[in-house]
């Protein structure tokens, strides 16, 4: 019989009214496995592709963080697949980052401001590589932390 090794972990999703028109949404460990995958698509430009946003997490008052930045916010770059560099005969990258907490704050100030504040810590990510035989792991991100706001 073989040895099988089962572990699990647990999240929390936590909305917080702070006031009549401020909300703070906080994730802890959160599972965007659920969300519908992106079409396939092969890019060969050195632009990346921009997909539409899918987790509920980042969809709500995203209009906040997004309003009159162009394109420089992307909510879809965080948990996105590490882009550090790994080699050998045989390496399995891991297709996203692991996203250990996030927390955003939305909302309207009194005076009228909208505001809107977005941190979130991703894992460190390895790789697993093999090289005539030997196995061996390589770092492909650090454990980071994001953040954004907008007012």
């Amino acid at each position: 019989m073989t040895a099988r090794t089962l572990g699990g972990r647990v999240g929390a999703d936590i909305k917080y009214g702070l006031g009549s028109n401020l909300t703070l949404d906080v994730a802890f460990n959160p599972d965007f496995g659920q969300i519908e995958a992106d079409p396939a698509e092969v890019n060969l430009t050195v632009f990346e592709t921009i997909f539409s946003e899918r987790r509920p997490f980042f969809l709500e008052g995203n209009n906040v963080l997004t309003a009159g930045t162009g394109n420089y916010y992307y909510s879809r770059r965080i948990g996105a697949r590490p882009g550090g560099f790994a080699s050998g005969d045989y390496v399995d990258r891991p297709e996203t980052a692991t996203i250990l907490a996030a927390a955003k704050l939305t909302g309207r100030l009194s005076s009228g401001t909208s505001i809107g504040l977005l941190a979130a810590v991703t894992d460190e990510e390895s790789a697993r590589t093999s090289t005539d035989g030997a196995l061996g792991r390589t770092q492909v991100a650090p454990r980071s932390g994001w953040g954004g706001w907008r007012g």
